[in-house]
């Protein structure tokens, strides 16, 4: 059916219709149609074979769909600034929900799941303490990678290459007086958290903000998104007291990890 049979809005002269197919061929991944064909799209939208891969092309050039080997396109985790449409489509939140729900419950602290898209980390899940926060964020929401301990968590799994790149192109805010924005000692952070697999930043995103954050791996091992519990008192207390939930939270990482692992490594990266 031609959208401008769906819509009576189509014949105002403000419609752009190339917005609207744009957005209908957003719209069309879902729960029960992941990964989608060229031609698949066409039909469940109602454009033309031509103009869907045109649409498919465009929205895989700026980040918001990826293609597989097999010509099969999905939803990356880029559209989640657009709405939950990559959540709906493969169910993350829902899977991962009642892991992060169990964290929760046994540290008494919020937790969350990220990963790394450009230089920011983007909350794919998240369970909320009853604790009160100085800083609220939810699913779709960002933070810069540099400040957070799940950025520096999903910083450590880049390739060296990736991490000059990232480390000489990047212009780091301050936040607090505590935000480390040098580049070396962003590097010294990052090797760090290479050695001893866990990630701990303490009031650099928010005064008295303290987290600690863990990977998730693929099946290769690779890092695919990290996991972190955060809480907000006095600064030293919380620092040395937070470590103790690293246990805890390596075990939730790994449930994390193989819930995920079905899903194709490109839906992890920008």
């Amino acid at each position: 059916m031609d959208s401008s049979t769906q819509n009576p809005s189509v014949s105002e002269d403000w419609f752009v219709t190339s917005l609207d197919r744009g957005l209908r061929v957003l719209s069309t991944f879902d729960r029960d149609a992941p990964m989608l064909r060229v031609g698949e799209v066409a039909r469940r939208t109602g454009i033309s074979r031509a103009a869907a891969r045109r649409f498919l092309l465009t929205l895989e050039s700026l980040g918001y769909v990826g293609c597989d080997a097999e010509q099969r396109y999905f939803l990356k985790p880029l559209a989640l600034t657009l709405g939950y449409s990559y959540l709906a489509s493969i169910g993350t939140a829902e899977l991962v929900q009642p892991i992060l729900d169990s964290t929760m419950a046994a540290t008494g602290e919020s937790c969350s799941l990220s990963i790394l898209v450009n230089n920011e980390i983007l909350y794919i899940a998240r369970a909320i303490s009853a604790r009160p926060v100085q800083i609220s964020v939810r699913p779709g929401d960002r933070l810069p990678a540099n400040a957070t301990s799940m950025g520096r968590v999903l910083l450590s799994g880049l390739s060296q290459e990736e991490l000059d790149h990232y480390l000489d192109t990047t212009e780091f805010k301050a936040f607090t007086d505590h935000t480390i924005t040098d580049p070396d000692r962003l590097r010294e952070c990052i090797a760090a958290v290479r050695t001893q697999g866990y990630a701990i930043v303490d009031s650099e995103v928010g005064n008295g903000i303290v987290s600690i954050a863990v990977p998730v791996r693929g099946p290769r091992d690779e890092i695919r998104a990290a996991i972190n519990i955060n809480t907000q008192t006095g600064r030293k207390y919380e620092t040395d007291s937070i470590r103790r939930h690293l246990p805890t939270l390596q075990v939730a990482a790994d449930q994390v990890g193989k819930v995920l692992a079905s899903l194709p490594a490109a839906f992890f990266r920008s």
